[in-house]
């Protein structure tokens, strides 16, 4: 239960201390909606202290995260932790950070897949499906070219990949 209040409690700072920056137009999903995310067929999790990676195996290990609406714009919070998924730089092929940050570069916008690869409208309503994630038109994802071992995968703020595709999973 400490858990759930912390992840709330970071909802509420990230909410107040941000603002609507960023809410022009569209509506985020709800808040405090637990998901899982894969990209690539494999659930991501935090290995390496604060790395996000794509586990091939050892599942086990993928992270829940909360959805943290902010104006157009979402967080993912490691559930019960104040942890998000973050761009660190704005250098390209940059592996994606989980750590605790209430700055723009933690800001993310889910996407419909589009028609022919095309970009896809803003969700604003979030069901278990198929979408891209990216941050100022960089796609968050796996690389296009990744060795064939079984190793965890590192997963790119700005990915080479323009087509990177996210399942999204509500679970809660």
């Amino acid at each position: 239960m400490r858990r759930i209040l912390t992840g709330l409690a970071l909802a509420a700072t990230v909410l107040t201390t941000s603002g609507a920056a960023h809410g022009e137009g569209v509506v985020a999903p709800e808040a405090g909606q637990v998901v899982r995310l894969s990209t690539g067929g494999a659930p991501v999790g935090v290995l390496k202290g604060d790395r996000l990676f794509a586990l091939l195996i050892d599942e086990e290990k993928a992270a829940e995260w909360v959805v943290v609406p902010d104006g157009d714009h979402v967080r993912f919070a490691v559930r019960g932790t104040n942890n998000v998924i973050t761009a660190p730089n704005e250098e390209a092929r940059t592996q994606a950070v989980v750590r605790p940050d209430a700055t723009d570069k933690s800001l993310w916008q889910i996407r419909e897949l589009g028609e022919d690869g095309g970009e896809g409208a803003p969700v604003t309503k979030l069901e278990s499906g198929y979408y891209t994630i990216e941050q100022d038109g960089n796609v968050l994802g796996r690389s296009r070219v990744e060795d064939y071992s079984l190793l965890p995968k590192r997963v790119y703020s700005r990915t080479d990949n323009p087509r990177a595709t996210w399942t999204i999973e509500v679970t809660g």
